[in-house]
């Protein structure tokens, strides 16, 4: 009996735990980013070139950065402190638009005049906005001489920016919680089989 109860009131600190976390997490937004080589990476087209401006780009790359709010509340522009924005390690940022979407699978609305470049030309962020359950900022950004991967970031007030592919994570502080609760359980178990069977 008292392992049953212990285990009960394991479980109730863990879910106690788990709905705190969630709470703390309701601003959620997720990035993901996929890149395009503007150029063939072919022997065949060593020749072929691009330019801008009359100047030649080295090996040119097209990424999209991609910021999703996947919470429950808005993230709204009083909230940020530092807005959307990608940044390159290396390389140089041609050009650079951002596009906005409303929801999961409807056409982007690009924003004109709306990509702000970074004084050392590698990064670019975008201006603070509303972003509702289920919006999202797409950067398009153009970069000449990178090899790197983007680096995107957000600071605004309760947000949590995590990628698009780490999923659920449980928080650290929950699993010495969760562990308690699933030995008491296993406890409470054996002890509930040990009781029927000294009834037989």
């Amino acid at each position: 009996m008292t392992a049953a109860v212990f285990a009960v009131v394991a479980i109730a600190g863990f879910l106690g735990h788990f709905i705190a976390a969630d709470r703390k997490q309701a601003k959620r937004i997720t990035t993901s980013s996929k890149v395009i080589s503007l150029l063939p990476d072919i022997a065949a087209f060593k020749d072929l070139a691009m330019f801008c401006g009359g100047d030649s780009l080295d090996a040119p790359t097209l990424h999209e950065v991609e910021f999703s709010n996947v919470g429950r509340e808005s993230v709204k522009p009083v909230d940020i402190e530092r807005p959307c924005s990608v940044r390159f390690a290396d390389g140089v940022i041609v050009q650079a638009v951002v596009g906005f979407r409303e929801a999961p699978g409807s056409p982007v609305e690009m924003l004109e005049g709306k990509a702000i470049p970074g004084k050392a030309g590698r990064d670019v962020q975008a201006p603070k906005i509303l972003l509702n359950p289920g919006n999202s900022l797409i950067f398009y950004v153009v970069v000449s001489g990178s090899s790197g991967q983007p680096v995107p970031s957000l600071h605004a007030d309760g947000c949590h920016l995590m990628k698009e592919s780490d999923g659920f994570r449980v928080d650290a502080g929950g699993i010495p919680i969760l562990v308690v609760a699933v030995l008491s359980t296993c406890v409470a178990l054996v002890a509930a089989v040990s009781a029927v069977l000294s009834l037989l």
